[in-house]
């Protein structure tokens, strides 16, 4: 599974638990990555294990500013719901989709649980 998103470097990532709407029985995880768009850069996350987690959504939230300013960041936001118990890991990486010639200027890894009564949790690893 990939899913791009622009990014700028000033990047801070946070996990966030809460009770999906996906289905009542589901619980899901929040994902927030605070980022700019207008520095060019994607977000690209791929699911280790599939069929464990799946994105139910991908938003980004402008950050308030003065009128007429232009270039301000703001927060994505990547919700996933729990589909089946295990274990998988969300790898995200940071790029400018145009020059595949360097490494990735970031990177974050959560492990993600989803235990028997699809209760989930994430770890964030480095």
């Amino acid at each position: 599974m990939k899913r791009t998103l622009i990014l700028s470097a000033g990047l801070m990532v946070s996990a966030v638990l809460f009770a999906s709407g996906y289905r009542e029985s589901h619980a899901g995880i929040r994902i927030e990555l605070e980022g700019n768009p207008t520095m060019g850069y994607s977000w690209t996350y791929t699911a280790g294990t599939a069929g464990i987690v799946k994105e139910i959504s991908a938003d980004y939230v402008k950050n308030e500013t003065t009128p007429g300013i232009v270039g301000s960041g703001g927060v994505f936001v990547f919700v996933f719901a729990a589909l089946a118990p295990g274990e998988t890991e969300l790898r995200f990486v940071y790029t400018r989709p145009w020059d595949s010639t360097i490494e990735p200027a970031r990177e974050a890894v959560y492990r993600v649980k989803v235990d028997a009564d699809k209760r989930i949790s994430a770890e964030k690893r480095g």
